[in-house]
């Protein structure tokens, strides 16, 4: 908050509030410019907005020493799960350590749902998944419909 100019005492006015996520949101925007697709750049703000941009670099950075696309968020998102786990986040790689990585996920899936609900386009396909295809994709679950962790995630990674 004090980065973006909030003071202790201003971070429940919610016009301030306002403002100050909208300087973040447009400082994550300009840090993910070496993201081509507009549509890609968002998921990765929206993920960094939720769980850090180091944390997001983190997982990129896994990305690339796996050989996996590091732009596009359907491969991140998988090695943003991963900071959950010990061999995630101690990885060399990994400057920022361990994350909860199915509350990211499961945000840019909700912001992406809810976008889509409202009628939002993207241009694309990718705007609206069904719940739970990343972490189907990513071998985190094998049922058809989501499974709630025990702190309620969508994900369930254990």
């Amino acid at each position: 908050a004090t980065h973006l100019g909030l003071a202790a005492g201003e971070v429940h006015d919610p016009e301030k509030s306002v403002s100050a996520a909208c300087r973040l949101i447009a400082e994550l925007t300009q840090s993910f410019q070496d993201i081509p697709d507009p549509y890609e750049r968002q998921n990765f703000v929206l993920a960094s907005y939720n769980g850090g941009s180091g944390h997001i670099r983190d997982a990129m950075a896994l990305a690339r020493k796996a050989g996996q696309p590091d732009r596009i968020w359907e491969s991140v998102s998988r090695y943003v799960l991963m900071l959950s786990t010990p061999a995630g986040y101690r990885d060399p790689v990994v400057k920022y350590g361990y994350m909860r990585g199915t509350e990211t996920v499961n945000y840019v899936d909700a912001i992406r749902r809810r976008y889509a609900q409202y009628g939002g386009q993207n241009n694309s396909v990718r705007a609206y998944r069904e719940p739970n295809t990343s972490a189907r994709l990513h071998g985190y679950t094998t049922t058809a419909t989501p499974q709630r962790s025990a702190n309620g995630n969508k994900y369930k990674t254990d």
